[in-house]
């Protein structure tokens, strides 16, 4: 399976204009350090490498809540973001846009892009599961993504949930460069 590690985004509720003040943009560093703000993330989610460090540098601060409930662990998340329990958290930017339509008071989250995650698109490969077995099934997988990936369907899909707007350029670009000329992707 392969995919797209894509930017990583601050999701709040109803305070980005407080957060920004006026700024596109703002870094990660300066609000995981700001004590007024409770940041919470998912235990052992992989973000930028920047992100990485800052968040082992930050792990025991009293303003960091990290949710390690494996089950329900970004809709925990969400909701309490939106229960006023965290003031901001890390997302992906498929996993907000699903949460924020599915879950009730997902209309008030808003997001933006930290400074250190601009220019950040990097080409993944996630394991299913280790053994014969996942490997069975990504190849399954696989065999249904040559087949759905050059329908309309699946691009409106695709742009939706997994492009920011203004980035579909760089998106297709590296699909076109790394996935489309390697043969067990075809």
């Amino acid at each position: 399976i392969v995919g797209f590690l894509g930017n990583f985004e601050i999701v709040l509720k109803n305070k980005k204009s407080e957060i920004l003040q006026g700024k596109s943009s703002v870094s990660f560093e300066s609000l995981i350090t700001n004590k007024k703000l409770i940041f919470g993330h998912m235990d052992g989610a992989p973000y930028h490498p920047k992100i990485n460090s800052l968040l082992i540098k930050h792990q025991s601060k009293e303003n960091v809540f990290v949710r390690s409930d494996s089950s329900r662990m970004s809709k925990g998340l969400f909701e309490m973001l939106i229960k006023g329990r965290i003031d901001y958290m890390l997302s992906i930017l498929n996993v907000k846009k699903y949460y924020s339509s599915r879950i009730k008071g997902g209309e008030m989250l808003e997001a933006f892009i930290p400074t250190e995650s601009k220019d950040f698109l990097e080409l993944v490969a996630p394991n299913c599961t280790g053994g014969e077995w996942g490997e069975g099934v990504v190849k399954d997988i696989n065999k249904v993504l040559v087949k759905v990936r050059p329908t309309p369907e699946f691009r409106k899909k695709l742009e939706k949930y997994h492009l920011e707007p203004g980035r579909e350029k760089i998106y297709r670009d590296l699909y076109e460069k790394e996935v489309l000329t390697r043969n067990e992707y075809r």
